[in-house]
């Protein structure tokens, strides 16, 4: 008994034998082998957070690359081609793409400049003709015929422009 005392032998009843050691050595070895688990899950987390993050770099330069030659291309030089560039396959048709997409901007930005010229020219003319007039019309008194003509000659002018105004709008 536990208290010390010793019981009365009798065959009906029931002993139960309990042996026990001192377990604080084993004890202190599981808490070592339960840092020792702490320390090399820690390692190997770290290891595979510096090894992915190296791996994840490799895999995002490509797209950094791609990135930096769209900062550097501008309104005014389309000329930049991205199939020239050894790209990984998964790139490839982005970059063909890209080329395509910018070589029908650059034809687009040149229509535009060439369009916008002809407009300017073609405008220019008739308002000049038109402040010709004008001016010289407004140098000197003139009598009533004269500024009629003069009147005809800017209507028919304005007329032009208008004229001009609707076939570029169409």
């Amino acid at each position: 008994r536990e208290d010390g005392l010793q019981p009365e032998p009798s065959p009906d009843r029931e002993m139960t034998l309990v042996v026990a050691q001192a377990t604080d050595a084993l004890q202190g070895r599981l808490m070592r082998f339960g840092w020792l688990l702490v320390a090399v899950f820690t390692g190997a987390t770290l290891f595979a957070a510096l090894a992915l993050s190296g791996v994840i770099a490799a895999l995002v330069r490509p797209l950094r690359d791609l990135a930096r030659r769209l900062d550097a291309l501008g309104a005014d030089d389309l000329s930049a081609r991205f199939a020239d560039v050894r790209w990984v396959e998964e790139l490839r048709p982005v970059a063909d793409r890209l080329d395509d997409l910018f070589l029908g901007l650059d034809a687009d930005f040149r229509r535009e400049r060439a369009f916008t010229a002809d407009v300017a020219h073609e405008l220019r003319t008739p308002l000049a003709g038109l402040r010709a007039t004008i001016d010289v019309t407004l140098r000197e008194p003139r009598e009533g015929v004269e500024y009629r003509t003069a009147m005809a000659s800017c209507h028919d002018q304005i007329d032009r422009l208008q004229a001009l105004v609707a076939t570029l709008l169409s």
